[in-house]
C-alpha cells in the first residue's frame, strides 16, 4: 500500500494556546478600558483608541498560532489522475462548499462571510462605549465586560479567518477558486441568443484517496451543436469577463476553429451575440447546415450562406485539431 501524500499532525495543544491566549487579551482589555471609562462622558476619543489597539494588537499572536497550526501539515507531491467534467454553476459552487470544508487544513482562500463577520464585531466592540449613553448608572462599570466580550468574538472570527486564509505548501496542489468570480460571465451567457446551457468546466486530479480541482472555467454550449462547440470565458482575478473564445470539435477530426473575440472594454452581450453568431456560421460552412441551426440563424438575423466575417475586434482562425477530453 502507497503512502498516503498527506500527514497531519494533531492541533489539540494549538486550539488551547490560542483560547489561552485570547483570554488572557481580554483579561488585559477588560482592566485597560476599566480606567478609560470615566473619560466617556468628556468624549469618546481614549476609548475608541484603547479599544482599537487592543483588538489589532491581539491579531498578530492570532496571526503567528493559526500559521503554525496551518503548517502542521506535511504534503507528498503524487501522481494525480485527471478528467474534465463539466458541471452546473449551483453544482459547481456545492462542489466547492464541499471541498474548501473537506481540505480546510489545506486550502488557502478568504471566506468572505468570515471577513464580514470579523469587521461587524471589531465595529461593535469598539462601538460598546455608546452603552454609557443609555445605561443606567450603576450598569456602565459593566461596559467593558460587554467590550470583552464582543472581543471574544472577534478573536474566534478572526481566528477562523485566518486559518483559512494562510497559505501552505500543499495550497498549491489544493487551489481554490471562489464561485462569486464567475457570476457576472454566467448570466451574461445564459441571457445571449442561442446559448442552450452555462456552467463550469473543471479539472479533477485523483489520487490516493484525494482530490484536487483545477483550471474552472466558464463554458456554454450553443443550441444546435452542443456536443461540437463550446464558449469559453476568460476571466481575470478581479471577476471582469474580459476574453470569450469559441472552440468547435469536429468528430471525425477535420479541423479546429477558434472564434476569439477580445474587446477593449471587455465581453458585452453584443460581443457573445456576434460570437454566437459567427461560431455556427463556422460550423455551417465546414459541416453544414441543418433545419434546427437554419432556424437559429434566423432569430439572430443571420443568412445561413453568410461567411463569417471579421473585424478589428473579432478574428477566426483555423488551427490544426488538438485532441482533448470533450
Amino acid at each position: 500500500m502507497s503512502e498516503s501524500p498527506l500527514t497531519y499532525k494533531s492541533l489539540t495543544i494549538f486550539y488551547v494556546i490560542l483560547v489561552v491566549v485570547i483570554f488572557l487579551w481580554v483579561v488585559f482589555a477588560i482592566g485597560s478600558t476599566q480606567h478609560v471609562l470615566l473619560t466617556l462622558y468628556f468624549g469618546p476619543l481614549d476609548w475608541i483608541i484603547t479599544t482599537t489597539g487592543l483588538l489589532v494588537s491581539m491579531m498578530f499572536p492570532i496571526l503567528f498560532i493559526t500559521w503554525v497550526m496551518k503548517h502542521q501539515v506535511s504534503f507528498t507531491d503524487p501522481e494525480w489522475v485527471r478528467r474534465n467534467r463539466e458541471i452546473d454553476y449551483r453544482e459547481f459552487e456545492s462542489v466547492m462548499r464541499e471541498y474548501a470544508k473537506e481540505y480546510s487544513h489545506i486550502i488557502a482562500h478568504i471566506d468572505y462571510k468570515m471577513v464580514f463577520l470579523t469587521a461587524i464585531w471589531f465595529v461593535a466592540a469598539v462601538s460598546s462605549g455608546a452603552l454609557v449613553m443609555v445605561m443606567p448608572f450603576p450598569l456602565i462599570l459593566f461596559i467593558p465586560h460587554v467590550f470583552g466580550v464582543l472581543q471574544v468574538l472577534f478573536g474566534v472570527t478572526f481566528s477562523v479567518l485566518a486559518y483559512r486564509a494562510v497559505p501552505t505548501d500543499a495550497s498549491q496542489q489544493f487551489p481554490f477558486t471562489t464561485p462569486r468570480k464567475f457570476r457576472n460571465a454566467v448570466r451574461l451567457l445564459w441571457n445571449t441568443p442561442g446559448i442552450s446551457w452555462v456552467g463550469v468546466r473543471i479539472s479533477i486530479g485523483e489520487a490516493e484517496g484525494y482530490y484536487t480541482i483545477r483550471d474552472p472555467t466558464v463554458v456554454a454550449r450553443i443550441d444546435g451543436i452542443e456536443s461540437a462547440a463550446r464558449i469559453e470565458a476568460e476571466i481575470d482575478r478581479l471577476g471582469r469577463f474580459i476574453k470569450a473564445i469559441s472552440v468547435m470539435n469536429f468528430k471525425p477530426a477535420e479541423g479546429r476553429w477558434t472564434v476569439e473575440t477580445d474587446a477593449p472594454g471587455g465581453v458585452t452581450s453584443e460581443t457573445l451575440r456576434g460570437l454566437v453568431k459567427r461560431t455556427l456560421q463556422a460550423y455551417v460552412a465546414a459541416k453544414g447546415a441543418d433545419a434546427i441551426l437554419e432556424e437559429i440563424l434566423e432569430e439572430l438575423g443571420v443568412s445561413v450562406t453568410s461567411p463569417p466575417d471579421e473585424d478589428n475586434k473579432e478574428r477566426i482562425r483555423n488551427d490544426e485539431l488538438m485532441t482533448e477530453d470533450g
